[in-house]
């Protein structure tokens, strides 16, 4: 980041902010729901043979939608450009993005759910650290050495794109047989098709903010928007691995939903408190990652981070809610939810971003993903699910904490960077102490003994 915002402009930065856009809007709509209809009939029979149609089945289908995908946009590139860019200028960028996503969005998804599924963790982050580290080394040359500005950013990601799905590719071409079937082909578009319009609605929640920053200012706005973006992003390191690891978790509860209200709701507490806590680094540390690792231009992108940063962390408790739709094969009801909160965060949207700018399109992404999972919570109880008793309290008394956390956070933005930094690692401090309060005699007894476990281990 220290090097790409010298060479690249906030501006640039906004450009590629909407092409990113565009690319989040694309990947899920020609995706066709497979991702998630290739997992239940991938454990819907205990059969390699089954297994192994269920991956190629679903990269054909896959192939198929891409072709159309860059075919539509070959011929409405300029179109396109002027809708998002208002300008037929970057029509050929679009394409390349289209392209881009095409690779590391769509045709790769069969052969990361293949490692997922098959519960090959290890393999599946050797194959994501490599992608990503030939990723970096592809822009640091094209943009920096060649001087290729956003262009440069573009190619690499095209050509990084190219390999990463051919990295993900190899082991399920060892380990499986390339077969394809019609009847599961139509079982696969029938269970993925009515997820499309979720997807789309997901979209709208997370990246809508981005677009009409755009239309009520301008690229550059988006471009400090998208830097602040990228920094509370990061934060799916961490909760993208649990979402990533969820899935497969509670599906294996299928046939024992009762064991459910017994579990569920102390994984909710737990994951509060982990990412939560997070989330409030996020806040605190936001000034000063921004002076040392961006340019002064982008400084005020500190406003975005810690609220892009709580916006993961409620994809992640949407995540935790949505079992019983799949355990009761209602997935149709997440469509309900989310159109709700697209009509929130368009709100939002419409209140906040003319007055506020960047922090307004923050504040709206945070109320659209956190609407989400409060409509998904009602969606629960009225519906014939197993009923999970969550520990409200203490969930509620660690909002109090974030919410004092992140205004602590912005009142001492308005000093210098060493004394910011002197505060906000005060303030963290504070902020594990008083989580630790949180937790009871018996959770403090097991934390402590399996760190003493894990040091152990170490030495």
């Amino acid at each position: 980041m220290p090097i790409f915002t010298t060479y690249l402009t906030p501006v640039d930065y906004g450009v590629i902010g909407v092409l990113a856009f565009i690319s989040f809007l694309i990947a899920p709509l020609f995706g066709l729901g497979l991702g998630i209809s290739c997992g239940i009939a991938y454990y819907e029979k205990d059969s390699e043979t089954r297994k192994d149609q269920t991956i190629w089945t679903t990269f054909v289908l896959l192939g198929f939608s891409s072709v159309i995908l860059l075919l539509v946009t070959m011929i409405f590139s300029k179109e396109l450009s002027v809708l998002f860019f208002k300008s037929t200028t970057y029509n050929n960028f679009i394409i390349l993005s289209v392209l881009t996503s095409i690779f590391n969005s769509i045709l790769i998804q069969p052969f990361t759910l293949k490692l997922q599924l098959d519960n090959k963790a290890k393999l599946y982050v050797v194959l994501f650290v490599i992608a990503n580290v030939v990723t970096l080394i592809l822009n640091l040359f094209f943009v920096i050495i060649l001087k290729r500005g956003v262009w440069g950013w573009v190619e690499s990601g095209l050509i990084s794109g190219l390999i990463t799905l051919v990295l993900f590719a190899i082991p399920t071409l060892k380990y499986t047989k390339f077969a394809v079937t019609y009847d599961l082909a139509k079982e696969l578009i029938k269970l993925g098709l009515p997820l499309v319009p979720s997807f789309f609605f997901l979209f709208v929640i997370q990246h809508s903010s981005r677009y009409m920053l755009e239309r009520y200012h301008d690229l550059q706005a988006v471009g400090i928007f998208t830097i602040g973006y990228n920094f509370g992003l990061a934060i799916n390191l961490g909760v993208g691995s649990f979402t990533t690891a969820w899935y497969p978790y509670f599906t294996s509860f299928m046939n024992k939903q009762e064991e459910t209200k017994f579990i569920f709701n102390r994984i909710l507490t737990y994951y509060t408190y982990g990412f939560g806590t997070l989330v409030i680094m996020f806040f605190l540390f936001a000034k000063t990652a921004l002076i040392l690792l961006t340019q002064p231009q982008f400084y005020t992108a500190y406003t975005v981070v810690g609220f892009i940063a709580l916006s993961q962390f409620f994809i992640g408790v949407f995540s935790l809610l949505v079992p019983g739709i799949y355990f009761n094969k209602e997935t149709k009801y997440v469509n309900y939810v989310q159109v709700l909160s697209c009509i929130v965060v368009l709100l939002l949207n419409w209140l906040l971003i003319p007055r506020f700018a960047v922090i307004g399109a923050a504040l709206a992404t945070v109320g659209g993903v956190g609407s989400m999972a409060f409509f998904q919570y009602l969606l629960n109880n009225y519906r014939p699910y197993v009923k999970i008793e969550y520990e409200w309290i203490r969930l509620l008394k660690f909002a109090g904490l974030l919410i004092l956390a992140a205004a602590y956070a912005f009142y001492i933005a308005r000093y210098s960077w060493k004394l910011n930094l002197a505060l906000s690692l005060s303030g963290f401090i504070i902020t594990l102490c008083i989580v630790w309060t949180f937790l009871t005699a018996a959770e403090k007894t097991l934390l402590i003994n399996k760190l003493h476990i894990g040091v152990k281990i170490n030495v």
